[in-house]
């Protein structure tokens, strides 16, 4: 299996290099997912002709209700030149999801559309002369924003689809995308040197556990912030090095205390809103907080003074870095997080399951505060 502490590792070395190791990697992951598939799934699927499926559909903006979302009898997709069918069998629900359903950032979404970016599937109808993939096979997509994952098939380019090896557990598989690819993109675009500190906020989140545990991995140092005292036990045994609990303590002065003055390197916020001008406070006289949510709304706070002074307010959005990668280096980066997940470095926290039907009461306990793992949606 591949070293990834050589492609992962902070300083790393070009990813060009490794593209052709990683594509070696991902042959033998399609090899291996096949195996598994064909024992565990023989005789499952059966062929199909099938004229409609179910899907959730978003038909109208409702900012403070779910009315807006409905359940519907949707035409079964049409594979185009290069497309498999994949039926789609787990997908996660995250705050980007209703983020957009709730018509925050979805400007230049056109109604009615299928919500869901990411999702475990099994290849239902190969595409056409190819054998890349077989009918019965586990697989994951780079997004499957374009036709929606929250519903029972799409079809998609096969060239981007990752082949989910054996070992990986479905609900891992099935949250591979949004919060791995991001926590590691982040922390690429955060460039915290080794041994310096890294805050971020909503650190007990599904994404904020996996930047402690990546960060952890380069020798990043982290300040993690929640909201309850609660919560400071579980991040400290999972590797947090400093927790604050806003219930009690004030950002910027514990900050201080712990760095001896200096400050932290940069800050991950994916909140928004009156807290980020803590974290500017809270950083080094040339530091940098990245954005990268709208948990409080769609407005952040800042000092202007502090950013006169040569601190720096940005954001960071996957989508947009992950495609500024280029296709080569965007599968080699794919390709890492997915043996990551297999090595369980990263390990994805998965609370209950929904089926499709009942998506209403999975998206309320996605929002319950301490809910704990990511809610999934079956079916």
């Amino acid at each position: 299996m591949l070293a990834l502490g050589r492609v992962v590792g902070l300083p790393r070395p070009k990813l060009s290099q490794a593209v052709p190791h990683l594509l070696q990697v991902h042959k033998l992951l399609e090899q291996k997912s096949r195996l598994a598939s064909a024992h565990s799934r023989a005789g499952v699927l059966k062929a199909r002709s099938l004229s409609t499926q179910l899907g959730i559909q978003v038909t109208d903006y409702k900012k403070d209700s779910l009315d807006g979302l409905v359940l519907k009898e949707l035409a079964f997709p049409e594979a185009g030149p290069g497309q498999a069918v994949v039926r789609l069998v787990l997908r996660p629900i995250n705050p980007v999801d209703l983020e957009l359903l709730h018509g925050a950032k979805a400007a230049n979404i056109k109604l009615p559309y299928i919500p869901g970016f990411e999702g475990l599937g099994i290849v239902e109808q190969p595409a056409a002369g190819s054998e890349k993939f077989e009918k019965g096979q586990r697989v994951v997509g780079l997004s499957f924003a374009g036709p929606g994952a929250w519903q029972q098939y799409v079809a998609v380019p096969e060239s981007q689809l990752i082949a989910v090896p054996a070992s990986v557990s479905d609900e891992a598989a099935a949250q591979f995308y949004v919060n791995p690819i991001t926590a590691y993109g982040l922390l690429e675009a955060l460039a915290v040197p080794k041994g310096e500190w890294l805050l971020q906020t909503a650190a007990g989140s599904v994404l904020g556990r996996l930047l402690i545990t990546l960060a952890k991995r380069e020798g990043v140092k982290t300040i993690n912030v929640v909201r309850r005292s609660a919560q400071k036990d579980e991040l400290l045994t999972l590797g947090a090095d400093e927790v604050i609990a806003t219930d009690e303590e004030d950002i910027p002065e514990r900050v201080a205390q712990i760095t001896d003055g200096k400050g932290a390197w940069a800050a991950a916020n994916p909140i928004g809103g009156d807290i980020t001008a803590q974290l500017v406070a809270a950083v080094r006289s040339e530091g940098t907080v990245h954005l990268y949510g709208t948990l409080s709304g769609d407005t952040a706070i800042a000092p202007i003074w502090d950013l006169i002074g040569g601190k720096t307010l940005t954001g960071f959005s996957m989508p947009k870095w992950i495609r500024g990668l280029g296709d080569e280096r965007r599968f080699a980066t794919a390709l890492a997080v997915m043996d990551l997940i297999e090595q369980k470095v990263i390990e994805p926290l998965t609370g209950p399951t929904y089926k499709l039907q009942d998506f209403k009461a999975a998206i309320k306990a996605s929002t319950e505060v301490g809910r704990g793992g990511k809610i999934l949606l079956s079916g």
